[in-house]
């Protein structure tokens, strides 16, 4: 019985790590609030990011939607507030505290700079904890997979990956998501799709240090990125899940239970994505026609971007070093990206 009470709670912190999940606010955005201004142009490495995009759609940026989203704009300044608001049901001065505290939390951890460090671990994290960014929900929704059941802590212990690398692992790429894919900050594409797949779950796993992992996790995704679930689905659960839900459910936040979807069976697994999801965008593992998880543009391009900061550990190149023979696909890409805008500015 220990047991049950216990996987209950640490359920609990998974379903509340999935409803705030995939939700920084990013930093450019937050300046809104007092007065700053993003754009979507300042910084090279994001260049870079569109520039090779660009590229690989032949110029068609409209192509390109289906893989990165909306870009900032100075209404979403208001919009990034709007959200702190709702999530502190409207208090001012809660949500105004919580703010404080987010923007606090972000300059203490570094976490505006976590996609231009390197990453010399990010292969073997992801060979070993399956998550993945895959495709877009039919109002244009980051879709994430997670399974849980497969982390193999062990493993990566083994090869020096702490549990403090996992929550840095985790906090960047819930950045890449909302800096990169996505920046919209309201309307249908400022939320995601959630997928846990528990296939292979046991009570075994609800202890120790996976279920440390999910807590900490939960503990600072649910403070500092409010507002970002647009829908979760629980697929795949055992029959003891059935226990563990039922302790739960009663102490979940009524507009979080609203969004959460408990679903078993292939075939309803499949149909309840289709409600969300295009079929060209479900993974075959689910019955869809998209690409096997792991392979979608998201993740290849996650993985590329850690590459280059890795390889390029020293910072960032000076122009004369991005044009030796030995520069990487970014670094190239970002000069040429620099190189055309001043031949437009100069034509004009």
């Amino acid at each position: 019985m220990r047991i049950r009470k216990l996987s209950a709670l640490h359920m609990c912190f998974a379903i509340v790590a999935a409803e705030s999940s995939l939700a920084p606010p990013h930093k450019k955005c937050l300046l809104g609030v007092r007065g700053g201004r993003s754009s979507s142009t300042d910084d090279p490495a994001d260049a870079a990011i569109w520039a090779r995009f660009i590229q690989a759609t032949g110029g068609d940026e409209k192509c390109l939607l289906g893989i990165r989203g909306g870009r900032s704009s100075p209404t979403d300044d208001a919009a990034v507030w709007a959200r702190f608001i709702r999530a502190t049901g409207g208090d001012e001065a809660k949500a105004q505290t919580r703010y404080d505290e987010t923007e606090a939390w972000r300059k203490t951890n570094g976490i505006n700079a976590l996609l231009s460090e390197p990453h010399p671990q990010f292969s073997l994290i992801k060979q070993h904890y399956p998550h993945y960014y895959h495709g877009r929900g039919h109002r244009g929704e980051p879709v994430y997979y997670e399974i849980p059941a497969q982390i193999n802590l062990k493993e990566l212990k083994r090869n020096g990956v702490n549990l403090s690398d996992l929550l840095r692992h985790y906090a960047l790429v819930t950045e890449f998501c909302w800096a990169v894919l996505e920046r919209s900050q309201h309307g249908p594409q400022s939320q995601s799709l959630y997928v846990l797949d528990l296939e292979g779950i046991k009570l075994k796993d609800f202890v120790g240090e996976v279920v440390k992992f999910v807590k900490e996790a939960a503990t600072f995704t649910s403070k500092h990125y409010p507002e970002r679930s647009g829908g979760v689905y629980i697929i795949n659960a055992p029959v003891f899940f059935n226990v563990i839900w039922k302790v739960v459910k009663p102490i979940v936040d009524p507009s979080t239970l609203e969004k959460i979807k408990v679903i078993r069976g292939k075939d309803k697994i499949l149909a309840a994505l289709k409600e969300r999801i295009p079929m060209h965008q479900i993974p075959p593992e689910y019955g869809g026609r998209g690409l096997p998880l792991g392979h979608s543009e998201e993740e290849r391009y996650l993985a590329a971007m850690m590459e280059h900061n890795t390889y390029h550990h020293r910072g960032r190149m000076s122009p004369a070093e991005q044009q030796r023979s030995n520069a990487c696909e970014f670094c190239y890409q970002a000069l040429q990206s620099r190189g055309n805008n001043k031949s437009n500015r100069d034509g004009r």
